[in-house]
């Protein structure tokens, strides 16, 4: 269905048989060794099993600006030691290996969400991690948390494995950036109230959003998919899922070809546009509707 079609009554999953524990290691890296690093990261992707993902972030630490490389293996110490030997082989200036138990794993992300603090995210996609692209992210990024008020903001590099999202038929769901790039947060943190403004949180993210987007799948060839591939993962798209000015446009770039066919389930259940927020679709029925 996409979003804002009415309130969910019915959720049904599918479960699946998980160990109870799963391998964690986390690297810290210094900027000099980020081109080694990134060089590493693609050739550990071309093999890379499912059951094995990483979160490659530039972020604020306790000794200060960051770059930290979480890896996790769904599997016991040894499997994960061996699954990521290649990465304790460049010499880190410090690693963390663990087993964690699962509902720990899960909630690894809930640092940036457990505790208020004024923000807004955007998304991008990158199809491939250049070393020269991320130096540039990684100087950008060090200039806004050391220049304003968005000391805490966070570059967040996701290494799943695709494999699986994008056999997915592109017209099977609502979704439609089933496509083998990475997803990248981008997430302006403020200390405080104070210190935070809608448009200086947008000109943060904005400015990281393009040198981001620099690499050559960040230009469009003006299909839909490519155009939402541009807009990033819908879940981070804070600035475009409030400004209704632009939400429709937004809507039909994160749809892509399905816009069309979502518009006629909006037109039956929801014609007057009740539920109007988070990437609105707008009947097929109302003027201007396509």
């Amino acid at each position: 269905g996409g979003s804002n079609f009415g309130v969910i009554t019915e959720v049904q999953i599918k479960l699946h048989e998980q160990r109870p524990d799963a391998y964690v290691c986390d690297f810290i890296w210094t900027r000099e060794q980020l081109p080694l690093l990134v060089k590493e990261i693609n050739t550990w992707r071309e093999t890379q099993a499912v059951d094995e993902m990483g979160l490659l972030m530039f972020c604020k630490g306790p000794q200060g600006p960051t770059i930290l490389l979480i890896l996790i293996k769904n599997a016991d110490q040894a499997a994960g030691e061996a699954s990521f030997k290649r990465f304790a082989d460049l010499n880190p200036i410090a690693q963390a290996p663990k087993q964690v138990p699962w509902e720990q794993v899960c909630a690894l992300g809930d640092p940036f969400v457990a505790e208020y603090c004024p923000r807004l995210t955007q998304g991008a996609f990158v199809e491939h991690l250049y070393p020269d692209i991320l130096e540039k992210t990684y100087d950008e990024w060090l200039n806004v948390v050391t220049e304003g008020p968005a000391s805490d903001t966070a570059v967040l590099y996701e290494l799943y494995s695709t494999s699986k999202v994008s056999q997915v038929p592109v017209d099977a769901t609502a979704y439609a950036c089933r496509i083998s790039h990475l997803p990248v947060l981008i997430g302006a943190f403020y200390s405080s109230d104070g210190n935070y403004t809608d448009e200086h949180a947008k000109q943060v993210t904005r400015r990281l959003k393009a040198v981001i987007e620099t690499e050559p799948s960040g230009q469009s060839d003006g299909s839909e998919t490519t155009q939402a591939r541009i807009c990033g993962y819908p879940n981070y798209a804070d600035q475009f899922a409030t400004e209704s000015s632009i939400n429709e446009d937004y809507s039909r770039l994160t749809f892509g070809p399905n816009y069309g066919r979502l518009q006629q389930i909006k037109k039956k259940y929801d014609p007057t546009m009740l539920f109007n927020k988070w990437f609105s679709i707008r009947p097929a029925d109302i003027k201007g509707a396509a």
